[in-house]
């Protein structure tokens, strides 16, 4: 037998009661408090209910003192397991007070960044009396803190932890408010550090700066702006000349001058002609230049000074003098030219177009002065050839005509004419803003326009007709004087106008109201016990039962409670007594009396009313009983007796059927009288809603589905592939698109297929097909997989589909132009990154020009520069990139010779080394150390690449040719490469890019040439008898070498080295010999190379007591008694304007070694002797026409351009200045005057809409016609149309006859005040002609209801008016004008009128009026 023990492991579960938190009576530091609660939970595991205990066990209730007093509960089961928890009774000494408010968070803008102090309202904390108590803060009121956000605390004093509370104050710099951009141009602004706003402004293209502004301007949190001008200038209109000249003097030695002027004028052209920098299109296809006012001067002295063109900015040296060959030339010749550059025709050009007009004037000074430096510019003359001996090149001018109003703004490359903004005028050289009171709107101005009478402006600089601002009138006031302005206060006022301030009135007095404009209107206030409307006299004494204790008030104050006065004017509350009006109980039937003020008031008892509640209430007399029930009076009440049907106690309710619920199923129920009706939820029916409907009966589930009924409905239970509502849609499982990869989903029941495109599988078209199986890449290829395709990456040298193609390396790339058309390119998509490489080749070049890139290499990267990733250019000062980085391998490889190029580059180090002709040339490091040459990337020979595969530059072109460009992935050894460069033919290829890989088809571009066979087929030119001389012969490549001997030089030795050319003589002249040389010294120098210096002041070369200081050249300087007038050795200077050598009128200065001419308009060259047509500048802009004359030029204008040259756009149309009269639109036209009117009433004529038509004209005397006729223009007077019933010149004269009042063919005449009919039948018809004894039927046309010579025809019950000219209307009763018009006129409704008798005497009467022509049509128009 076995037995089992159970053993009870498990504590009972026991949760404490809640926590007590309370505070000590008032006075004392306890409490009383009801502790004893049963635990919140007490439960075991066997259902039981465990014992439990608390330690320690105070009486309940117990007076617990201030602390926190900790209470143990234990709890036993039956097994002895306890569990024990802790309850706390904290008593806190006093209740802390209530919190009522606590300030909102709170934004304050300072005045300045330096600090600020914080104020607030106080939060308000009060104890159990209702009593406020102090509060304390984390922060004081007052004290003083930066900018930004503090928080405070607050709370009750000594309730640190109780009722906290919590606001924020935000201090806030001053606003830095920007200025409105500058017009025509662009504020840029932002922020940064130590400052709130950071801006820039810049003018838009076509527009600058008048007024300079500062570089940039900065507001500090304070709100002050930095920078001047502030606020900023605005833009304004520029002009910048597309025209440009260049002076220059050009100095040679000369054998005969005088008498070749002409022949050396012709044979400087012809040397201007040769240089290349003289066909400026170059530049820039827009730029001609051409060189005018050559002009030869003979016997010219030249002496080194400091040159004028030392300025110019240059890009090599400045100083192109030629030290003359022989002592013996001393005499010299100069030719003065200028070279005019024009950019198209010369007017309104960009910035960028001056710079090029610049550059194109730079490069032929350049060109010029290289020339006279190397000797290559020499002069043919006759049989001599004459030596250039020094260049001096001015800087370009710009041919500026500023207009008044406009400034000359000249520049480092161009020069511009800037319109003065609005809001300033031109005065000379500044512009200068508007004065206060004064304003401009539109550039170009010489002076301001004035505000009207009374306005004034705020400021200078006004821009706008709307800055001027009325004065402020008396009454009123503003911080300017002037709008908008503010009434004066009450008790102050002001007389004046443009007033500042307003004055308090005297002696206490005020005013009545705002605006007060006099000391008049200052009143006194009215006395205590008195009152106003405004407070001021006159005043009225306080009425009885108020009182007033002040002096100016506009009402009094009503006497406590029911207290009373016994007199008028009260002046204090003492004046108020206490007067019980209910003292004799005169309220009845148990009324309450109430004492009120001057009487007394009867709060009635239930069931009375009247004044002392003397009246008993019918309390049926509203008839309160509904239905017919009948009323019966009580005492403070009434009853009802109701007929059958209806109870309550007004017998308003009807007996309610509907009380049991009789609707089921939630129906609702209606009572009825006697009766009830339910109304059913859908799905049931019954007169109590008892019956539920079966909406499956109709059998509404399609495609085999189950139907479920349901409370007003069913469910259809849908087989698979089924959905709807009625089951009857087939589910379309490809609504889901679950075929990837462009795959076709087929829709089936409860299914679906997938039919994959080429290159994908599976279920769900998911798989990539391997297009690599079964496919071979020959000579070591790798396949690669592609989406239904496969790439094979090739080893170098091989191509094709699967690289059957061996890339033949015997051919060269010959780059034959330069030009950005030409390239070999192509994706190296299989490289991998380089962490090392060598990169070699064969090539030729003799470009000196441009910095052609022989090889280029760009990849993507996050990290690296994307162009520049590997590149060799520059054969003129060849250089490496790598990821950006760039070394100067200091060697030029453009000597037109065939050269091997290597260079390597290894990461770990950045070590690089360059090899040429197979020697180590140069070596380095620190040349992208760490970095990779990334894969993937694109190859380009003969172009740069500024980003990935594009963006070619036509400087940067290769201009030659390239062999056997070959990249390996290593760093090949100095034996490797001396290999390399002994012989390329048949070498080991590159093992990253190989030669043969730039052949295929689809890598050259453009005209890039694939010759062969390659060079490297070379012959050996030594084994020839006419090379070398005889001297020993080295074959080379493409080439032979010779080795001469000492003193010769050339290709075959032929020729003698000048010793000479090194300038070995310092200070003499060089005779060549072979081998060696001679020195001729100069007067002063002596030694081998003329090196040595004798002492040039023994011979005291300075006169006339001049002291000499020898130079440290063998020259000398002497310092002379009358510097002034004394040459370089002390003699006296020739005047040199003693001969007057300045013709036609100009003005010689003399200078220390010549003279200088001042030429008056129409005449250049040195002596002023060259006539110059200032036409020939074609300064007349905008199409203007030029017209020269003595010492000067005029343009005359076309239509809408004004200016010296043409160059103001003149719209004789702008805003204001219109020419048209009378609200007449100007359109700008070339009609001569530049502009036509549109007149906009047809009251107006003339070229300016100035003359009032004759109608218009009379109406500003009177009205010219009388009883409301209509006036018509008639040529240059006017005639009056007259109403129905008037006729006269100017309808003056009453017409009985207009309404036609005589018929059946009586004539009308007026007589006096009547008419009179003259009847056909006077013995048969009566007064208007109708006949006696009939009454005929009327027509609508009897008597003719149309006027003014109308036509009416009958039409039914109606009538058409068929008016005569000029008139229309329904009854012919309007007029109206015809202006400068043809007339066509349809008479398809008179075509029986349409005679030639009609026609003629129609046109004779219209023709009245000279500006109508008539035309009648043949076509039928409905309308005038």
């Amino acid at each position: 037998m076995i037995s089992f023990f159970l053993a009870d492991v498990q504590t009972p579960t026991l949760v404490c009661p809640p926590d007590i938190l309370t505070y000590s009576d008032p006075g004392m530091n306890s409490t009383l408090i009801h502790w004893v609660v049963r635990p919140t939970t007490l439960t075991d595991n066997d259902g039981t209910v465990p014992s439990y205990t608390v330690h320690p066990n105070h009486p309940n209730p117990y007076h617990f003192d201030v602390g926190v007093h900790v209470l143990v509960y234990s709890a036993t089961d039956t097994y002895g397991l306890t569990s024990q928890c802790q309850r706390h009774i904290r008593v806190e000494n006093d209740k802390p007070p209530t919190l009522l408010s606590c300030p909102d968070n709170m934004e304050v803008t300072v005045q300045s960044a330096s600090g600020h102090t914080l104020t607030w309202t106080d939060p308000v904390y009060v104890d159990d009396n209702n009593q406020s108590v102090p509060v304390e803060c984390t922060a004081n009121q007052g004290q003083t803190v930066s900018l930004g956000s503090h928080n405070v605390y607050c709370w009750a004093q000594n309730f640190p932890r109780n009722s906290r509370c919590k606001f924020t104050i935000t201090l806030l710099p001053p606003a830095c408010e920007a200025p409105a951009p500058p017009q025509n141009g662009v504020a840029v602004c932002g922020s940064i550090p130590n400052f709130q706003q950071y801006c820039t402004v810049r003018c838009n293209e076509r527009y600058d700066f008048a007024v300079i502004p500062a570089d940039e301007y900065k507001c500090d949190y304070s709100g002050n702006w930095h920078g001047s001008p502030f606020p900023w200038p605005d833009c304004s209109g520029r002009v910048r000349p597309g025209r440009a000249t260049q002076k220059n003097d050009l100095y040679y030695y000369h054998g005969n001058c005088e008498e070749n002027i002409e022949e050396i004028k012709q044979g400087f052209l012809q040397l201007y002609n040769t240089l290349t920098s003289s066909d400026c299109s170059a530049v820039n296809p827009a730029i001609t230049c051409n060189v005018t006012d050559i002009e030869v001067e003979c016997g010219v002295t030249f002496r080194r000074r400091r040159d004028v063109s030392d300025d110019r900015i240059r890009t090599r040296a400045d100083d192109h003098r030629i030290v003359k060959r022989q002592t013996e030339q001393q005499a010299n010749l100069k030719i003065f030219f200028v070279i005019v550059a024009v950019f198209g025709d010369g007017g309104d050009v960009l910035q960028h177009d001056q710079a090029a007009i610049a550059t194109a004037l730079d490069e032929m000074y350049f060109e010029i002065a290289d020339k006279v430096e190397n000797k290559t510019f020499d002069l043919p003359l006759g049989n001599e050839t004459l030596e250039p001996m020094h260049y001096t090149g001015f800087l370009a001018e710009f041919e500026l005509n500023c207009a008044p109003g406009q400034l000359a703004k000249i520049e480092n490359f161009g020069a511009s004419c800037v319109n003065c903004p609005v809001g300033t005028y031109g005065n000379g050289t500044v512009c200068v803003p508007c004065a206060v009171g004064w304003y401009q709107d539109e550039e170009m101005q010489t002076q301001c326009k004035q505000c009207p009478a009374g306005t004034s402006t705020l400021s200078e600089g006004s821009k706008n007709s709307t800055d001027c601002r009325g004065f402020c009138q008396p009454g009123m006031f503003s911080d300017t004087g002037l709008e908008d302005c503010s009434p004066c206060d009450i008790g102050y006022y002001q007389p004046e106008r443009n007033a500042t301030t307003c004055l308090a009135c005297p002696d206490s007095k005020s005013t009545v109201g705002m605006n007060s404009t006099s000391p008049d209107q200052c009143i006194s206030h009215c006395l205590a016990g008195h009152f106003s409307p405004t407070g001021l006299q006159p005043c009225e004494p306080c009425p009885l039962n108020t009182y007033n204790p002040n002096p100016g008030r506009r009402g009094c104050v009503d006497c406590p409670g029911t207290q009373e006065t016994f007199f008028l004017g009260a002046t204090s509350p003492n004046d108020c007594f206490a007067n019980d009006n209910c003292h004799s109980n005169p309220c009845q039937n148990g009324a309450t009396c109430e004492d009120l003020v001057g009487g007394y008031l009867c709060h009635c008892a239930p069931g009375y009313n009247g004044t002392d509640c003397e009246q008993d209430l019918d309390d049926c007399a509203s008839t309160p009983c509904n239905n017919n029930g009948t009323c019966q009076d009580l005492i403070n009440g009434f009853n009802c007796t109701c007929v059958s049907g209806y109870t309550g106690d007004t017998c308003q309710m009807e007996v309610n059927e509907c009380a049991s619920s009789p609707c089921q199923h939630g129906g609702t129920c209606i009572d009825l009288f006697n009766t009830y009706q339910c109304y059913c939820l859908p799905g049931y029916a019954g007169h109590s809603c008892q019956q539920e409907i079966d909406e499956c009966k109709s059998s509404p589930c399609l495609s085999g589905a189950s139907c479920v009924d349901e409370v007003d409905g069913y469910r259809c239970d849908c087989p698979p592939g089924f959905a709807g509502d009625h089951c009857d849609r087939e589910i379309d499982e490809c609504q889901s698109q679950p075929c990837q990869n462009g795959g076709t989903c087929n829709d089936q029941v409860n299914m679906y297929n997938c039919t994959c495109v080429e290159g994908w599988s599976g279920p769900h078209c998911e798989v990539d097909t391997d297009d690599c199986e079964g496919v071979t890449c020959q000579n070591g290829g790798t396949c690669h997989d592609r989406l239904n395709d496969f790439v094979c990456e090739c080893l170098p040298s091989f191509s094709g589909k699967t690289c059957q193609h061996a890339n033949a390396a015997d051919f060269d790339l010959v780059f034959t132009k330069i030009t950005t058309a030409d390239y070999a390119m192509f994706r190296a998509e299989f490289l991998h990154n380089l962490p090392q490489f060598t990169l070699c080749t064969w090539l030729r070049t003799s470009d000196t020009i441009n910095t052609g890139t022989i090889f280029s290499y760009a990849a993507e990267s996050n990290f690296l520069n994307r162009d520049n990733t590997l590149t060799l250019s520059d054969p003129a000062h060849l250089t490496l990139f790598v990821n950006g980085e760039e070394v100067l391998l200091n060697v030029a490889v453009n000597n037109g010779q065939w050269h091997h190029v290597c260079v390597s580059w290894v990461s770990a180090g950045g070590s690089w080394e360059f090899y040429l002709n197979g020697n180590l040339q140069n070596s380095g490091a620190g040349l992208a150390t760490g970095t990779q040459v990334m894969g993937g990337g694109v190859v380009v020979l003969g172009q740069d690449q500024d980003s990935v595969g594009g963006s070619f530059h036509p400087r940067e072109a290769y201009h030659g040719e390239l062999t056997r460009l070959n990249l390996y992935d290593d760093k090949l050894s100095a034996g490797d490469v001396g290999v390399l460069a002994a012989s390329c033919v048949d070498r080991t290829s590159g093992t990253v890019l190989a030669w043969g890989d730039f052949r295929p088809a689809g890598i050259l571009h453009g005209d890039l040439l694939a010759r062969t066979p390659s060079w490297c087929l070379d012959t050996n030119e030594c084994q020839s008898s006419d090379v070398c001389n005889g001297r020993e012969c080295r074959d080379t490549r493409g080439s032979y070498e010779c080795t001469c001997p000492a003193g010769w030089t050339g290709q075959n030795c032929d020729f003698n080295i000048d010793e000479c050319s090194s300038s070995p003589c310092a200070n003499g002249v060089c005779t060549d010999g072979i081998n060696g040389y001679t020195c001729n010294c100069t007067v002063g120098y002596t030694g081998r190379n003329c090196e040595e210096m004798v002492n040039p002041c023994e011979k005291s070369p300075c006169q006339n007591e001049g002291s000499c200081v020898p130079g440290s050249h063998g020259d000398f300087t002497c310092t002379c008694t009358e510097p002034s007038i004394m040459n370089e050795v002390c003699a006296y200077e020739t005047q040199f304007c003693d001969n007057n050598p300045c013709q036609n009128g100009g003005t010689c200065l003399n200078l220390r070694d010549g003279y200088t001419c001042t030429c008056p308009t129409g005449f250049g060259g040195t002596n002023c002797s060259l006539s110059i047509d200032p036409c020939d500048s074609s300064p007349c802009y905008n199409n203007g026409t030029c017209s020269s004359y003595q010492g000067g030029f005029q343009c005359s204008c076309p239509p809408l351009y004004i200016g010296s040259h043409c160059q103001v756009y003149n719209n004789p149309c702008v805003e204001g200045q219109s020419p048209c009269l009378n609200n007449g639109t100007c359109n700008p036209t070339n009609n001569g005057r530049g502009y036509e009117c549109v007149c906009q009433s047809p009251e107006t004529q003339g070229e300016n809409c100035e003359e009032l038509l004759p109608c218009a004209a009379a109406q500003k005397q009177a009205p010219p016609c009388q009883n409301n006729g209509t006036c018509v223009n008639n040529g240059s007077g006017y005639l009056c149309d007259c109403p129905s019933g008037f006729n006269g010149e100017f309808c003056g004269t009453v017409d009985h006859c207009a309404s036609a009042p005589c018929i059946n063919g009586g004539s009308c005449v007026t007589e006096s005040d009547e008419y009179t009919c003259k009847c056909t039948r006077p013995a048969e018809m009566d007064a208007n002609c109708r006949y006696l004894g009939t009454t005929p039927a009327p027509t609508p046309c009897d008597p003719n209801p149309c006027l003014y010579g109308g036509h009416c025809e009958t039409q039914g019950s109606n009538f058409v008016c068929r008016c005569a000219v000029k008139h229309e209307g329904m009854t012919c009763n309007k007029a109206f004008e015809l202006y400068d018009t043809t007339i066509r006129l349809n008479l398809a409704y008179t075509s029986d009128l349409r005679t030639p008798e009609f026609e003629d005497s129609f046109i004779r009467n219209v023709s009245l009026d000279p500006i109508i022509n008539v035309t009648f049509l043949t076509s039928f128009v409905p309308e005038f």
